[in-house]
């Protein structure tokens, strides 16, 4: 069996439920913010943040789902499946969805003749 990165997360997850308090949104940040600060990780460490990050994002208030999705989005090691769980993916391509294009700017007034 596969020691957990995160040991702990089952008990705190029935604890908050219990407790009346819910530690998911805070959870998501601080598991999100230890992923982005390591450039590698092993393959174990992706499987297991990948199944509590989509665990966990479906679970969470909106402003923590958007500082989540801003920090993974620009995040160049965020997993697919992840990715695509936030909106940041094309599903079916498995492909960023890409940004906007830049607004140009808008035309100078007519001078007048």
């Amino acid at each position: 069996m596969t020691k957990s990165l995160f040991p702990g997360f089952d008990g705190l997850m029935s604890l908050s439920r219990r407790e009346g308090v819910d530690v998911r949104p805070t959870l998501l940040r601080v598991l999100t913010d230890l992923y982005v600060q390591t450039r590698i990780h092993s393959d174990d460490e992706q499987r297991q943040f990948t199944e509590l990050a989509t665990r966990l994002i479906d679970q969470v208030d909106d402003a923590t789902r958007a500082a989540v999705k801003a920090k993974l989005a620009i995040y160049p090691q965020t997993p697919v499946p992840v990715l695509q769980k936030l909106g940041l993916v094309a599903a079916q391509e498995g492909r960023r969805v890409p940004l906007a294009r830049e607004i140009p700017a808008p035309a100078p007034p007519p001078s007048p003749a």
